[in-house]
Parts: structure tokens; C-alpha cells; sequence
């Protein structure tokens, strides 16, 4: 999606965004799926420094292809911003393991929330995109 037509709107922002979001629901998703497991250290994304690190590319004019998408991942390239971070914020148990189901859930709704607005906007770009190419006919 990195052609020229999109390149300088925020078409390049909001596909990061949504393989960021992807990647935090699933690694969210883990920690659930782990909530039982004794001394398993949840994992999350760094939404602070993914933020930080897009608003500053957007600011620049870079292309802010800074995240990879997750299939990337899968064949062992490294993402440039928003490593996974340990998540020790939750209530100590004896057990060593300190996930919160109410807490997972939570970002789980706000990574939800953000994925489906840029997935929203994007839609709305490319509606209007269509119009536009539709009226040229």
C-alpha cells in the first residue's frame, strides 16, 4: 500500500496502526489464555512509545512504516518501535502470576475501539476516493 497515490495522506498512519492493534490483541489475548499458568509474565505492546514514535514520523513527513505487519514478524523481521513490554501492573498473586482478567479485557476493548477507528477512517478515505473517481466518468 506504499504507492505514491497514498504515500502523503494518512492512509500509511492508519495501516500501522492497525497492525499495531493486531499485534497487541493477540499478545492481550495470550495473557488470557495464560491467566492460570503459575509465574507466566503477561506481555503487551507499548502503546505510549507506538504513539509517541507514529506522531513523531507524521510530524516529520516520514513514511511512517515503523511497525511491521504481524506476518512479517512471523518470518523473523524485527519491529523498529512498540516491543513487547513485560506487564507487572496488576494485583501480586501467590502464584507469581500477576494478570487481572478485568484488566486484559480492558485493553482488549480500548485496542478493539482503536483498530475499529482506523479501520473506519481508512474505509471513509477510500469512499471518498471512489466518489471522486466516480465522478470523473
Amino acid at each position: 500500500m506504499q504507492t505514491g497515490l497514498f504515500k502523503y495522506t494518512t492512509t500509511p498512519a492508519l495501516e500501522q496502526v492497525i497492525y499495531f492493534s493486531e499485534s497487541r490483541q493477540a499478545a492481550l489475548q495470550g495473557n488470557i489464555a495464560n491467566i492460570s499458568t503459575p509465574n507466566y509474565i503477561a506481555r503487551d505492546y507499548d502503546v505510549e512509545g507506538f504513539q509517541a514514535e507514529l506522531r513523531e514520523a507524521i510530524e516529520e513527513k516520514k513514511n511512517p512504516a515503523l511497525f511491521r505487519n504481524p506476518v512479517e514478524e512471523k518470518e523473523g523481521k524485527v519491529h523498529r518501535i512498540a516491543g513487547l513490554a513485560d506487564d507487572q501492573r496488576a494485583i501480586l498473586r501467590h502464584d507469581n502470576n500477576f494478570l487481572s482478567v478485568e484488566t486484559q479485557v480492558t485493553e482488549m476493548q480500548k485496542t478493539y475501539m482503536m483498530h475499529n477507528t482506523a479501520l473506519q477512517l481508512m474505509k471513509h478515505q477510500f469512499q471518498l476516493l471512489q466518489d471522486a473517481i466516480m465522478q470523473t466518468r
